[in-house]
């Protein structure tokens, strides 16, 4: 076995539905897109659906330009893969509704307005973060208090294809967004630190220092 590489072979017909689908790719950035995509699914079978083959076959340049730019922005709580429904933020780091829209044809993201439920205690905290800062919510009061938040969601083929795009994050926007969650939630305590290591996908190691108001 390679070090990294699964024992269960990749499925037969997937790799044919693959091949087939990157035959006309002929566009640089795309075909890295693609080599993520095989290289992923080679080392975790099932990674990658059907449904995200056909909706990355069929994006055009600017669609994946575009995707590309609202990566850079996902955040994520729980197995929820979003960006805040937060027309300032949005303006701020020049992402459009319309944008979402065109997404959402592409099978990628729900235009749909959702809410976020965030809850926590003063023994139980929730947290948002993305790969580089979590945010941590720990309410003042014993009992669990909730509150919620409007996201638009990345569907399932679009939290996929996070991992294949590899986006530089904004460590930037993580802050901003903690900054617009902790607006008016005078029964919440909302705290950002830098990541050192996620094991297993959701264990998260982070230091001590809040940087939401140091910087």
């Amino acid at each position: 076995k390679v070090d990294g590489v699964s024992n269960e072979p990749v499925n037969p017909d997937w790799m044919i539905r693959f091949f087939n689908s990157v035959e006309d790719i002929s566009d640089e950035s795309m075909q890295k897109i693609w080599g993520r995509i095989l290289a992923g699914e080679i080392k975790k079978p099932n990674s990658y659906s059907y449904r995200t083959l056909e909706n990355l076959r069929n994006m055009t340049q600017q669609e994946a330009e575009h995707f590309q730019k609202i990566s850079s922005l996902a955040l994520q709580s729980g197995s929820r893969k979003f960006i805040l429904s937060d027309e300032g933020l949005m303006n701020k780091y020049d992402v459009y509704f319309g944008y979402i829209l065109e997404l959402e044809e592409c099978g990628l993201m729900s235009s749909q307005k959702l809410l976020l439920n965030l809850e926590a205690s003063a023994e139980q905290t929730d947290s948002v973060y993305n790969s580089q800062i979590i945010g941590i919510i720990k309410g003042k009061e014993e009992t669990l208090q909730k509150f919620e938040v409007p996201i638009y969601v990345f569907t399932g083929s679009g939290s996929q294809l996070l991992t294949a795009i590899h986006p530089k994050e904004s460590s930037e926007y993580i802050i901003d967004s903690l900054k617009s969650i902790a607006k008016n939630r005078e029964n919440f305590v909302i705290t950002a630190h830098r990541i050192n290591f996620i094991e297993n996908g959701n264990v998260i190691n982070y230091n001590t220092k809040d940087i939401l108001t140091s910087g």
